[in-house]
């Protein structure tokens, strides 16, 4: 079973995720596990620690290559509550705005929700 609202999350890398001009893309995913039963945020904390280098492979995979410092741009960073993705390469934006011949417009988001859609828990 998917679940929907760690997609809706997820998809802030790419909507409510700071993209900084076109210098910098990053977001994060973020529960409140304290607030849940000890079953669900067991499977939360799994799926999360799958979800986050899945996306991050996913992420890399699809990013335009050229030299190859966009695609190796990615960095995860994993905490006990969540993690965070970010691509500090200067021109990350302007490749998601469609600048690449490579990757349609708005890949990051494309990505995004193809990785959480496919998700199970």
């Amino acid at each position: 079973m998917a679940l929907p609202l760690l997609g809706l999350a997820a998809r802030g890398l790419a909507m409510g995720g700071r993209l900084l001009g076109r210098s910098a893309m990053t977001g994060s995913v973020r529960t409140n596990i304290g607030m849940m039963s000890p079953d669900l945020a067991r499977a939360t904390g799994k799926m999360l620690g799958e979800l986050g280098p899945k996306l991050t492979t996913n992420l890399k995979m699809a990013t335009p290559i050229d030299k190859g410092r966009a695609r190796n741009g990615w960095n995860l960073t994993m905490g006990r509550r969540g993690f965070k993705i970010r691509n500090k390469v200067e021109y990350i934006g302007a490749l998601n705005e469609g600048h690449s011949r490579q990757a349609k417009k708005e890949y990051v988001g494309t990505t995004i929700d193809r990785t959480t859609r496919t998700q199970k828990i």
